[in-house]
């Protein structure tokens, strides 16, 4: 026994002579020096990502003006690190795109670790009659949509989901009239002068888009910029659900407001419908259409 261990040390001795067993003892606790004139490669940080998972809807009870209702929103954080807390309506963020629509909330939201989610909720009050006739809805939900986190992945943080209201959630709300605009044109024109012959006649047609009949109102023409209150209106009569009636509006010429009528045109002429606030109707934010106006120019005014 005593002269194979001494056989041995002789044999560790000469391998660490020779350079066998000690670099190996090094390489494995130790990391490689830099080789001079060769560029090092640094290991790539880890990057969070965040993405928009699963998006409910979360309704309340329906009013005659708003529907209330929260989205449920899951982010996701799919990178190879935590993303860090994004402050006030800067987290995530949802926006109705609809093209009367606008409404837009936001919130915080809070840290995720790699591979983690994180539920928030984001509340909005939209208009009863907006989300029952202009369904469904295109909602974009956004994560980080400043950009305010540097992630792996900039393009994935966006989703859009057709919102519908569901029938069992308004079924008394749904039973009221709707007037709007259906046509507005210019039918005549006249001289630019006091009396009883108008400067301009404009044929309005309204429409009951809702559910039920509407009682007898007034639709309005009136000039819609100066801040003057140059306008005429005609009676509509009781009209069913799905009924249109047309009506013949005089804009007549007014001494009191001479100046206004020969030197701050063109005048642009829009229609109002129920602008005597008679009909009960389940949206009474889309009677007066901005898009349907009408310029005119006076000439050879006193």
């Amino acid at each position: 026994m005593e002269k194979h261990g001494r056989k041995g040390m002789v044999w560790l001795v000469v391998c660490l002579a020779l350079g066998l067993v000690l670099p190996n003892i090094v390489d494995a606790q130790t990391p490689p020096a830099p080789v001079p004139g060769i560029p090092q490669v640094k290991k790539p940080l880890g990057k969070p990502d965040l993405r928009i998972g699963a998006v409910k809807t979360r309704w309340k009870k329906c009013g005659p003006a708003y529907i209330p209702f929260d989205l449920v929103v899951e982010v996701e954080n799919i990178g190879t690190a935590p993303s860090p807390h994004i402050p006030g309506d800067k987290g995530v963020r949802g926006q109705d795109t609809h093209p009367d629509g606008g409404w837009l909330n936001g919130t915080a939201l809070p840290p995720i670790p790699a591979g983690g989610h994180r539920k928030v909720t984001l509340s909005f009050s939209p208009h009863t009659g907006h989300m029952l006739e202009r369904a469904p809805h295109p909602w974009q939900v956004r994560v980080d949509p400043d950009g305010l986190v540097n992630e792996l992945n900039e393009g994935n943080n966006e989703k859009v989901v057709n919102i519908t209201v569901p029938s069992k959630v308004c079924p008394k709300v749904r039973a009221r009239p709707d007037l709007i605009i259906n046509s507005f044109k210019l039918k005549d024109t006249g001289p630019c002068a006091p009396g009883t012959t108008p400067m301009w006649t404009f044929e309005v047609a309204v429409k009951n888009r809702g559910t039920v009949p509407a009682g007898p109102s007034v639709v309005k023409v009136k000039d819609t910029h100066g801040g003057i209150d140059w306008a005429n209106g005609a009676a509509i009569p009781a009209l069913p659900a799905g009924g249109i009636a047309t009506a013949v509006v005089p804009i007549y010429y007014v001494a009191g407001i001479a100046h206004h009528i020969k030197f701050e045109g063109p005048h642009y002429f829009g229609p109002v419908a129920d602008a005597n606030h008679a009909v009960d109707e389940y949206d009474e934010l889309n009677n007066s259409p901005g898009t349907a106006v009408v310029g005119v120019t006076p000439t050879g005014c006193p």
